[in-house]
């Protein structure tokens, strides 16, 4: 099936908006620590519990796209991570300020079916350049999360963030019931049987190297962004939220590569731009390290 515009489009907004939620926290944590009464030792949970949310959904949920209509469970997906926006949206007390960001965190997961419904809908000739559409979406929620984020609580307070992506989620489960076709696949099986088969992709060396290259990878991503905010507002910097935000343009020349990157992988380039990335990846941490001195 050949995507349309609109329906390309798509799929990375859906995954743009899915994964800002467990990043829009990051430069405002100190206004939201202050203002549900949480420490500033544990304003990581902050961070960390959406994540958490969303690894229990990577190894529960997912699995779920091997069983049902997929533009079903996205929608119900985003309409559930909605929610958990909501809750933290409201939260006076830290307990539900956390369990808003872990129902979030644990139904940001779509990206990852909406990433193999893209694939599936594709054709072998455009499905890197439609996976490269989706990843730029992917990186341009993480890091724009960070910008949006900033300029909204220095307008109307952290809790305009979340109102926010909580009326985007609700819109997005709209277009997706409305836009998406439904799922071609006649699918025949159990959830303990997708459970199973998950362990036989490990004997699969592209599964394994690409699995450790994507680990790997985004570690080095969330241990730079994870913890930006708090150095930045400290000695010498003291920067403001929105300042703080406007990081995430720097981090978005990444978005602007992974299209052009997904079109060389269909031309038969994936390894030398697999190799490239991580040679500029490992050199940009020469870069980071200067950052107690120089931004």
């Amino acid at each position: 099936m050949s995507l349309t515009f609109g329906r390309r489009m798509l799929f990375p907004v859906i995954c743009a908006v899915a994964v800002a939620t467990m990043y829009v926290a990051q430069p405002v944590l100190a206004q939201i620590g202050g203002d549900v009464g949480l420490p500033e030792a544990d304003l990581g949970w902050i961070v960390t519990t959406g994540q958490l949310g969303y690894l229990i959904g990577l190894a529960l949920l997912v699995p779920l796209g091997d069983m049902f209509d997929r533009r079903k469970l996205i929608a119900g997906h985003l309409l559930l991570a909605a929610v958990g926006m909501a809750l933290a949206a409201v939260a006076a007390q830290p307990w539900l300020l956390l369990a808003g960001l872990a129902l979030a965190g644990l139904f940001a997961v779509v990206v990852q079916t909406t990433v193999a419904f893209a694939a599936d809908l594709s054709t072998a000739t455009d499905r890197g350049r439609t996976l490269g559409a989706v990843t730029s979406g992917v990186i341009i929620g993480v890091l724009g999360a960070r910008v949006l984020a900033g300029s909204l609580a220095a307008l109307w307070g952290w809790r305009s963030i979340y109102v926010v992506f909580a009326v985007l989620l609700i819109a997005l489960t709209g277009f997706v019931l409305k836009l998406l076709p439904p799922d071609p696949r006649d699918v025949r099986t159990t959830y303990g049987a997708v459970l199973i088969s998950l362990g036989r992709l490990f004997s699969e060396r592209l599964f394994v190297s690409r699995g450790l290259i994507a680990f790997f990878l985004f570690a080095s991503f969330g241990t730079l962004w994870s913890g930006l905010a708090l150095p930045l507002t400290a000695e010498p910097w003291h920067l403001s939220t929105a300042q703080i935000g406007l990081f995430g343009i720097a981090g978005l020349a990444g978005a602007l590569g992974a299209s052009r990157a997904g079109q060389r992988a269909d031309a038969g380039r994936a390894d030398v731009i697999t190799g490239s990335a991580l040679a500029l990846l490992a050199a940009s941490w020469l870069a980071t390290g200067q950052a107690s001195w120089s931004l």
